[in-house]
This record gives structure tokens, sequence and C-alpha cells, in this order.
């Protein structure tokens, strides 16, 4: 019943008003009116700018991702090749002198010639129980190791010679190769 009341006094209030204050009930609209303008609100204009701020970010975020990818990929393009110094190479010489710090050093005997190298897809390779073995990179430096000489460092010409030398605390050791033909 309580509440039966309470919508009576509504209605009994409305009635009032209306009746003896005929513009009252466009008080309350026109105080919402006035409330509503001056408090602030998000209009028409402003989403947009907010809209087209966002397009901004969307296009700026995926331009650095294009930009990165670009970067990424010019970085991380194929290694020179080295194909170029593939194929058989001659041994032209082998000189071997001793050092100052050893004179009585047993070196390895000069004018042998040393054995053929070759070269596939940048690894060099020599037959036989004095092998060698090592890598060639695209600038023509190579290094090789066999069981005698722990590294030894070369270099390929532009005419196809290979000049490689081993030093020690006793021996310097100077190899020749040249590049076959065909």
């Amino acid at each position: 019943m309580p509440d039966d009341l309470e919508q009576r006094l509504t209605l009994f209030k409305r009635e009032v008003l209306k009746r003896y204050f005929p513009h009252a009930g466009d008080f309350q609209a026109d105080q919402a009116r006035a409330l509503a303008k001056n408090a602030p609100t998000v209009t028409r204009a402003s989403s947009r700018e907010s809209g087209l701020a966002l397009l901004i970010a969307f296009v700026s975020a995926v331009l650095g991702i294009v930009c990165i990818c670009i970067v990424s990929f010019e970085w991380q393009k194929a290694p020179a090749s080295t194909t170029a110094f593939d194929g058989k190479y001659i041994g032209v010489s082998r000189e071997s002198s001793k050092t100052a710090s050893a004179p009585d050093a047993e070196c390895p005997p000069p004018n042998v010639l040393p054995a053929p190298l070759t070269i596939t897809n940048g690894v060099v390779r020599t037959p036989g129980k004095e092998w060698w073995e090592g890598t060639v990179n695209p600038h023509g430096a190579m290094v090789m190791r066999n069981p005698k000489f722990s590294r030894v460092d070369a270099q390929i010409g532009r005419d196809g010679t290979v000049k490689a030398q081993y030093d020690d605390f006793s021996c310097t050791v100077t190899f020749v190769w040249r590049k076959q033909s065909g």
C-alpha cells in the first residue's frame, strides 16, 4: 500500500504543477538542457578528430613495421658467393726457412710441391694423409688446418694464385698454388 500511496502523491504533485504552474513541466527539461549546455560533451567534430588521430596512429604503426621489415631484409642479404674460387689448384712451390730464434731447428724440406687443393662451395680440401682442410671467404682469404700445421693463412689473388704461409717459433713455410684452367 505505501507504493500505491507514493504513486498517488506523485500524480497529485503533477496535477497541481500543471494547474497552477502550467510551465512547470518544462522547468525540469529546461534545467536539464541548461546543465547539458554547460557540461563538456563529445561532439561530432571531436569524435571525427579522435577518429582521425586513431587513423594516423594506425598508419604510422603500419609504416613503422614496413620500414623495419625493409631494413631487416636489407641487412639479411645473402652473403657473397665463394663459387668464383671453386676449382682445382696445383701446387707450384713450397719454401721453408729457419727463424732467427731457432737456427738449429729442422724445417720441412724446401722445393717439394704441395698437394693439390680443391675448393668447392668455399670449402678447401687436399687429398692424402697430409690433408689440409679449411674455408675461403668471398674476398679470397683462406684459413686451412692440417695435422702438422695448426693453422695456415692464405690469400687467393686475382690471377688464381694462392699464397699461404705458416709460422712457428722455428720455421716459416710459404706455399704457392695456381688455379687450373677449365
